[in-house]
Order: C-alpha cells, then structure tokens, then sequence
C-alpha cells in the first residue's frame, strides 16, 4: 500500500490549485513518506508561457561543479500564466529544482497566446535530474519517480514530449528515459526551443528524487518494504521493457549485452 497503489492515490487525493481563476492553472500534488519524513512535491501546469530567452545556461559536455551550476537560472518572466495565485501557494514547500522557476511565477490578466511566438500540444514533462544523474541508484529515483507521476496523472507516457531540464551532459540513461517517457518525440533540451515564448498545452514539474521510494531505509533485508511485489516497482519494470521492446521477450539462458 504505501510503495504501491497506495502512493499513487495519496499524491492523487492531494490536489491542489496553486494558481487559477483564468485560461491558465496551476496544481500541485504532495505526499508525506514515513520512512524519511520528507515530503514529495510536483506541480503541473496548463495553458501557460515558458519564455526560453529567459531560462539561464546550456547543457554542458562536462559535468558542471556541483550545485546551482547543474540547473538552469531564471530571469524575469521565464513562466507566465494567466491567473492568480491561491492561499495554497508557498515557496516553501516546493521542491529545489522546480523551486528557482515555479517561484519566479508572474501572474496577468493577459490571454495566453498574446505572450507566445509557438504552442506545444504534447504534455511536457520537465526532468530536472538527480545531481549524480550517471549513477544506477540516484537515476533510477528519477525515473520511478516519473513514473509514478504518471500514474497519478493517469496519463500515457508515449504521449509525452520529456525535456531534460538541467545542464548536466545527457548520461548514460538517456536511451531509456526517451524510449520510457518520450518514446514518440525525441528528448528535448531548453536549448531546443530556440529561445522562443512557448505556450505549453500542458507543463509538469518533476517529482524530484529525494523524495520517493528508492532509499536505503526501504529495500533490503532490513528494508520496511516487505510486500514482494510493489505494483509500482512492478509496472515502472514493464514500462522500461516495453520501451526497448523486451517486455513479452523470453529472458536470455545467458546474460548479455543487446
């Protein structure tokens, strides 16, 4: 329950409008996980503005030095939207990766498509990665974590236009973060949108890896998850299979690289 169908309707139950009254809304989702005590955090988006000529910094072809100079800065204007924020917004609470662009917010009564040279209609999935995105641990919180976004948006991930939202060199799971959640669309960076005002159709903010279930604490012989067969360990596997083709394909008798 708490590492599987359980999660997904507990993030799912804790909606709320951050942002709303106009063509533009923005909700959140949280979630408080007993084993560590933090408190997972993601936001989605819909009909608003991301101005590229504002979001700070390329991708590297090195791994940048730790800290702020992995992720993109912001200036005045990066996220537009039109409505007015709710008593439920706090700065606060947001997550560190989602927190220097979601907090830079400015809110109009403007229509939407006045601000923006170009729409996406693809849900846009922002994948701000884990700080030691090339290790096997810390990634694979990342894409479980986007996973179970997905689950509590209850939508289809081969829909999905997923950017890499940091300035960290593409890594070793690039091929598996595109055929998992952008199998239709190849993976994007800011870069790529040319510096334009984009309207999103539909904007989420990464599920960040601190908070989730991949953690010492969890897994293991002394680990709390006990259940063997976590619904949400269970589909993330069939959705990395299914992606590379391998789901309904019979195990070799000897392991090997494809």
């Amino acid at each position: 329950e708490k590492f599987g169908s359980g999660l997904v309707k507990s993030y799912r139950d804790s909606r709320s409008v951050w942002c709303g009254g106009g063509e533009s809304e923005v909700a959140c989702y949280a979630h408080q996980y007993a084993h560590n005590g933090r408190v997972g955090h993601f936001c989605v988006a819909k009909n608003v503005v991301v101005d590229f000529a504002e979001v700070r910094g390329g991708a590297s072809p090195k791994k940048p030095p730790r800290g702020a100079q992995m992720y993109h800065g912001f200036g005045n204007g990066a996220l537009r939207a039109n409505c007015k924020k709710t008593a439920e917004w706090r700065d606060g609470v947001l997550m560190p990766h989602a927190k220097p662009m979601l907090q830079r917010l400015e809110t109009s009564d403007a229509p939407v498509s006045a601000a923006a040279a170009a729409r996406e209609t693809a849900p846009t999935y922002l994948l701000a990665r884990d700080e030691d995105c090339e290790n096997m641990f810390h990634s694979t919180a990342d894409h479980l974590n986007a996973y179970l976004v997905s689950e509590v948006l209850g939508e289809d991930r081969s829909a999905w236009q997923t950017v890499l939202f940091d300035r960290m060199p593409d890594g070793p799971f690039k091929h598996l973060i595109e055929r998992t959640f952008s199998p239709k669309k190849p993976l994007r960076r800011a870069a790529d949108y040319g510096g334009k005002a984009v309207a999103f159709d539909e904007l989420i903010f990464h599920l960040e890896s601190p908070a989730g279930i991949v953690f010492p604490k969890v897994a293991g012989p002394k680990g709390i998850m006990t259940c063997k067969a976590s619904s949400l360990w269970l589909g993330y596997r069939a959705a990395v299979l299914d992606g590379f083709g391998l789901l309904h394909a019979p195990p070799p008798k000897v392991p090997h690289v494809l």
